[in-house]
């Protein structure tokens, strides 16, 4: 299978809280008025588990079955006084489109299940079997949807942020609860799962009623195109969402249509159908839905914030975001990992900011990309402010050690660059203890922040403005503005403990959906989609 996955968090993204399902969000199944008696026959504990007896698939949930039922007075708990509740539909509704959440299992027992509820009305008071079943059948439906459907593809993508667990008492609570509640989707997972899930659906209902067709040439990518006289721009338009109504369009009508693809492309908003729009326009939701698949996936790795106030950077957008109380409050263009240097995903806590830091320079840069310029010009060190300092912390004189050693073993010094204007670190840097040598700094050269790729660091993130991200950081702290700058103008490195942890999370999500509801597509910049892909659908 060909896998195209080319995809500006998160509005996101990305650390958000819980989300709710709306009643407009899953299909229902209209629920008929009847007079027949209510379902009012109480159920008992030897009830539940004789039914559980009959199927040892179900075995496991009987602990929560006979907590839910308990908690109720053993009272059925999917019915209104005439008829089976909203909710008992949602449940079959989900269960029917579990696929579309990348779940290949189907819930035994469905086709008996949606059967004996299809027709609205209420069964016989001493059905108690069907309610039992239900409750089973979102127990199943929640763990499914909740656990990660891979088992190596995180760690194999670089992905080390702590695992979701469910939290089951959230089960029990939805169930529990007054059966007109529909929420079946408000498992505590991460925001985005519920926004993704529904863009699959739509993309399911085009490919399942074929109204994507690909001809039999796609869009040229080098040939000028008429906007007015192609039909295929106007569907593909249509289909990814950035073209509504029926039509027929108009010239500026389209152009908006392409203006808004780009833009949830990060692409250059100029509007044009160069040839980087043709190239994403080709793509099928066929291909977008696997890479809202391994996304969603990535959702049931991810826990929900649980911070008032924390930081976010999501690698493929080239993105770091602030979040308060819930809301994101503004967001920051940044540099990350080059594709030899890649920033992988894992979360921290920044315990300190450095102003005027000194650059301790890794190994596998001195010997890579300083050590051959060190020796082709005897100076180079002075000139750039770099230091040499022995185990005992004082510096050496550099011209007296072979430094060409370097290249063959370990030598018993450090280098590191003095706080200046060369000193790429910039003016601060924020440390967060970790196991990858990630922090975020500061940096001298702004300019890269205008380009739309800015994959060129050695794996740590650095910020457009670092200033913002002090004062965020800071917060209330009593160390004002002024006392920040008066310190960094003295040229010495100075170190701001803080004294409540900010925490900070590095994530990979290449499709998301953002506050307005808009779908944002990035590239996949080190091929990770690819690896969760494999795993995810086997192939």
């Amino acid at each position: 299978m060909r896998l195209i996955l080319c995809f500006s968090v998160i509005s996101l993204l990305l650390a958000q809280s819980c989300d709710s399902v709306s009643k407009r969000e899953m299909p229902k199944v209209k629920v008929v008025s009847s007079e027949a008696p209510r379902f009012n026959q109480k159920l008992d504990s030897i009830s539940v588990k004789a039914w559980l007896l009959t199927d040892s698939s179900l075995v496991d949930d009987t602990a929560l079955l006979l907590r839910v039922y308990r908690e109720r007075n053993w009272e059925a708990a999917w019915t209104t006084p005439l008829a089976w509740s909203e909710r008992a539909y949602a449940v079959i509704s989900a269960l029917e489109s579990i696929g579309v959440e990348g779940v290949r299992e189907s819930f035994p027992g469905l086709n008996d299940l949606r059967q004996r509820i299809s027709t609205g009305h209420l069964p016989d008071s001493g059905d108690w079997k069907t309610d039992i079943q239900l409750s089973a059948a979102f127990f199943w439906y929640a763990r499914k949807t909740t656990n990660a459907q891979t088992v190596n593809a995180a760690n194999q993508s670089a992905w080390y942020l702590p695992r979701f667990f469910p939290d089951v008492n959230r089960w029990v609570d939805t169930v529990t609860s007054n059966p007109d509640n529909v929420e079946l989707l408000d498992l505590g997972r991460f925001v985005q799962y519920v926004r993704l899930r529904k863009e699959l659906l739509r993309l399911n209902r085009f490919i399942n009623t074929k109204e994507w067709i690909l001809p039999d040439s796609v869009l040229s990518t080098s040939d000028s195109i008429s906007i007015n006289n192609s039909n295929a721009v106007v569907q593909r338009l249509k289909v990814f969402g950035d073209l509504k109504g029926p039509g027929p369009f108009s010239e500026a009508d389209i152009l908006e249509g392409i203006q808004r693809f780009r833009v949830r492309h990060a692409m250059p908003s100029d509007g044009e159908l160069d040839s980087a729009c043709i190239s994403e326009l080709n793509r099928s939701p066929i291909e977008l839905r696997l890479q809202l698949l391994v996304n969603l996936e990535r959702c049931r790795w991810l826990q929900a914030a649980k911070a008032e106030r924390f930081l976010v950077v999501n690698v493929p957008d080239f993105k770091l975001y602030a979040f308060s109380k819930g809301k994101m409050e503004w967001d920051m263009p940044v540099v990350v990992g080059e594709e030899l240097w890649p920033t992988v995903s894992f979360a921290g806590d920044i315990k300190q900011i450095v102003l005027n830091p000194y650059w301790v320079v890794p190994l596998s840069i001195i010997r890579k990309e300083l050590l051959p310029k060190i020796l082709a010009d005897k100076n180079y060190l002075e000139r750039n402010e770099f230091e040499l300092i022995d185990r005992n912390g004082r510096s050496v004189e550099t011209r007296s050690i072979p430094l060409k050693d370097w290249a063959v073993r370990d030598l018993p010094y450090r280098l590191q660059q003095r706080p200046g204007k060369n000193n790429p670190l910039g003016r601060m840097k924020f440390h967060f203890p970790n196991n990858h040598a990630v922090y975020m700094h500061d940096t001298p050269s702004k300019g890269i922040f205008s380009k739309p790729y800015r994959g060129f660091s050695h794996g740590c993130i650095r910020l457009y403005d670092g200033m913002k991200v002090l004062r965020f950081v800071m917060g209330d702290s009593a160390m004002r503005s002024e006392q920040v700058n008066k310190r960094i103008a003295s040229g010495r490195e100075h170190r701001i403990p803080l004294r409540l942890a900010m925490p900070v999370r590095i994530v990979y999500f290449t499709a998301w959906v953002d506050s307005a509801g808009v779908l944002q597509i990035r590239k996949d910049l080190y091929g990770r989609d690819a690896v969760v892909a494999k795993e995810l659908i086997g192939s």
